[in-house]
Parts: structure tokens; C-alpha cells; sequence
């Protein structure tokens, strides 16, 4: 996920299930937030091993109800992630949020991401994903078109999210939820 603050502050965002990391982008690419996975055991919640002063809001990734831990080491796994669409009414999601600190002002460009599953769960015909975000924690609005992998730790498309304007000069009295469904 690109993001900007203003005040010339550009952030980047990596999310990645295994290993989620957001990246801070002013003239180096040094990271403002990273969620470390190893030596956890698919954890209820996982907070955030480095996050930039830059961003105020939730340090935490979390899951939806649907998708309850499942016994993995390394790793923020479910079993949750059911086999009946992507819909903004699931209960099965990693769920994180963010917003930005008072002066500044956030913006949203894309979306980067890696995942992988069990040898199973990532088999061919592969697995549906897409993100949703919410301005309110309650409405969640779905980003772009669903998109497919197959095979364990593989890239995501980028997800652009230029054209969605809610997500674009979000003050920093304003908290941006966003949904990874699969």
C-alpha cells in the first residue's frame, strides 16, 4: 500500500500475511511499521515490531471472528477463510488501521501485499482475495476487483487505489480500516 503524508512525507506499505511491513519513503526507504511473525503462534492479534510516530492510529493486526487462529508457528494463520465469496458482510478478515498524526495527512495510492497458506489452501485453482477499507469501521467498501494466486508465498498484484478519493487527503482526526478477505 503507497502512502503519503503530506508535508512531503511519502509512506509505503507492505502488507504481507506473513510478514506484514509498512515502509516510510522521504529520501530512503527505511520502514515505519513491520509486524513480525517469527516466534508466534498464529496469534488472536500481533502488534506492530516497528511503527513511525508519523502514524496515530492502531499499531495492531487483528482478525475478524471468522477467521480464528489456527495452530502454525511463524505465522498469523487461519483456518477461518471460508469458501462462500468475498463479502464485505464475512466475518473472516485480517483487519488493520491506520491514520496519521496531527499536521499531516494521509494518503492512499496502492496496495502491495505477499501471502501463502498450506500447500492445500494455495493448491490450483488457487485463492481469491481482495482488500476493503472504511472511514467509519462499520462500512467497508471493496477495493477494486478480486484478485487470484496460487502457490505459497507469492506476490499480489498491486491493488491502485489513486482513483478512490476517500482515501486521499484523510485528515488526522480520521481512522482508515482496511479488510484483507480471501
Amino acid at each position: 500500500m503507497n502512502l503519503k503524508l503530506t508535508r512531503k512525507i511519502n509512506i509505503k506499505l507492505n502488507s504481507i500475511l506473513v510478514l506484514v511491513a509498512l515502509v516510510f519513503s522521504f529520501t530512503s526507504n527505511s520502514q515505519i511499521a513491520f509486524w513480525n511473525f517469527q516466534g508466534e503462534s498464529s496469534p488472536a492479534t500481533s502488534t506492530a515490531d516497528v511503527y513511525n510516530a508519523n502514524l496515530d492510529g492502531s499499531q495492531i493486526l487483528s482478525r475478524g471472528a471468522g477467521a480464528a487462529a489456527s495452530t502454525a508457528t511463524n505465522s498469523f494463520r487461519t483456518t477461518g477463510f471460508q469458501n462462500d465469496g468475498i463479502a464485505t458482510t464475512n466475518t473472516d478478515y485480517f483487519t488493520f488501521q491506520l491514520s496519521s498524526s496531527n499536521g499531516f495527512l494521509l494518503n492512499v495510492d496502492s496496495i502491495n501485499a505477499r501471502g501463502t497458506g498450506t500447500a492445500t489452501y494455495v493448491a490450483s485453482p488457487g485463492v481469491t482475495q481482495q482488500f476493503a477499507y472504511s472511514l467509519d469501521g462499520t462500512n467497508f467498501t471493496l477495493i477494486g476487483s478480486p484478485f487470484l494466486t496460487i502457490g505459497i508465498n507469492q506476490d499480489f498484484p498491486t491493488v491502485n487505489t489513486v482513483a478512490i478519493t476517500a482515501l486521499h487527503n484523510v485528515p488526522s482526526n480520521v481512522i482508515v480500516y482496511f479488510r484483507y478477505y480471501a
